[in-house]
């Protein structure tokens, strides 16, 4: 066995670093790094997740959002037999662009779907006094 390893027993994980965490709906806590402070704020009236730049959520949950998905996808069904039956390049180039937009943007909206359910999972948590919080921020 390792000397060194015999003299630094195992640590636990990391404390998460200070800062608001979602405590109660529309409201956070904050965590001073070990503990939990009675220090709490109001949160945006729509919460956001920042990722790749963009802030994603938003009102509609993500029932509404999938439902959209859905729409954009199944509207991109038409362009798709206009392509496919078109005679000319340019009107079957048309209608695979349409369509490709259409699917990109239902792709989008399950993306944001899958944040707003992340966000509905945030308000639902409540801080336990006793442990530190976890890492629910996106990165």
């Amino acid at each position: 066995m390792n000397a060194s390893h015999a003299a630094h027993p195992a640590a636990g994980p990391p404390s998460p670093p200070a800062g608001w965490y979602p405590a109660e709906p529309r409201t956070e806590r904050w965590w001073d790094g070990t503990r939990w402070t009675a220090h709490t704020r109001p949160t945006l009236a729509h919460d956001r997740i920042r990722w790749a730049g963009i802030p994603w959520g938003g009102p509609g949950g993500p029932r509404t959002q999938l439902v959209i998905a859905g729409v954009y996808v199944a509207l991109a069904l038409l362009p798709t037999l206009v392509a496919v039956q078109a005679r000319s390049s340019s009107a079957r180039a048309m209608g695979l662009l349409l369509a490709s937009t259409l699917v990109i943007a239902g792709v989008l909206m399950l993306v944001n779907a899958h944040f707003c359910r992340l966000i509905a999972q945030r308000r639902q948590w409540t801080p336990d006094p006793s442990s530190p919080p976890t890492q629910v921020q996106a990165p």
